[in-house]
């Protein structure tokens, strides 16, 4: 009987993630010395909408007041 191994998982140093270039626009987080494929939360304003500060949640602004 065979049996399927996994693959081999390579823990990368903050060095080798740091300097990890694979040649596409993915984004990449390391979580325990492993590469996870991440993005970043996306959000789409439309119409007279506002923008609040993730920061500071008392500032509002306009999407007007940004593109004119």
């Amino acid at each position: 009987m065979v049996q399927a191994t996994s693959p081999q998982v390579k823990f990368l140093s903050y060095a080798e993630y740091y300097a990890y270039d694979d040649g596409s626009d993915n984004l990449y987080e390391l979580e325990d010395g492993e590469l996870v494929e991440g993005f970043y939360d996306q959000t789409v304003y439309t119409g007279d909408g506002t923008i609040k500060s993730m920061v500071i949640p008392e500032i509002e602004i306009s999407l007007s007041d940004i593109l004119g």
